[in-house]
């Protein structure tokens, strides 16, 4: 006797809408606010795993690992106050501006007046200030329209790196002319070098 086909089986119309609706949530891009809070606390946990790591077999990586561990919270801590529609944001934007006048009354006073290191520490609270800003403006815009202003992030990195080469110079300006002459000079001390090996002097 051959055997019997066994009858194709269907699924019921609740079983259907399960499957569905996974697959349709699979396809669907992560949202940005959990995205970008699951970035940062797991660099917040990868430094103090590294921290921890640290205390056992590497104690000079401590403060790396601790500055790590810092920068995840940090920007953990921004992500959840540029969330669009929260209350954070206005705080965030609130709080800015009040940090903002301060370093300019700052940077003022320590014109004006002569308070030694004033000016100084007030144009650095002026740059903290600007990076956390653009930093909550690129957020914000992420989260909203998920996709990255990709002009705002061009412009920042340009800025960036201008602004590292102005460090570099004038932290190393005379490290680095030293070294730029070298490196100029170099090419006469090599065939000076090869000249004195042919004649043996």
């Amino acid at each position: 006797m051959s055997p019997q086909k066994q009858a194709a089986r269907t699924l019921n119309g609740p079983a259907t809408a399960i499957i569905k609706g996974v697959f349709a949530n699979a396809a669907q891009p992560p949202a940005p606010h959990r995205t970008l809070t699951d970035a940062g606390r797991s660099v917040a946990i990868v430094g103090d795993l590294l921290g921890l790591l640290s205390d056992q077999y590497f104690k000079a990586g401590k403060k790396y690992a601790s500055m790590l561990g810092t920068a995840g919270r940090v920007f953990w801590g921004i992500v959840e106050l540029s969330v669009p529609g929260s209350i954070g944001v206005h705080l965030m934007r609130h709080w800015l501006k009040l940090a903002t006048a301060l370093a300019v009354s700052m940077i003022l006073l320590g014109i004006f007046f002569g308070g030694t290191g004033v000016a100084p520490f007030g144009w650095k609270l002026l740059a903290v200030i600007v990076g956390v800003a653009l930093l909550h403006r690129i957020l914000y815009g992420y989260m909203l329209t998920a996709a990255l202003p990709t002009k705002l992030v061009a412009a920042i990195v340009t800025v960036a790196a201008i602004g590292g080469l102005i460090w570099l110079v004038a932290a190393y300006g005379d490290k680095l002319g030293a070294d730029l002459i070298w490196l100029h000079q170099l090419p006469q001390h090599l065939r000076e070098g090869w000249h004195s090996l042919k004649c043996g002097c």
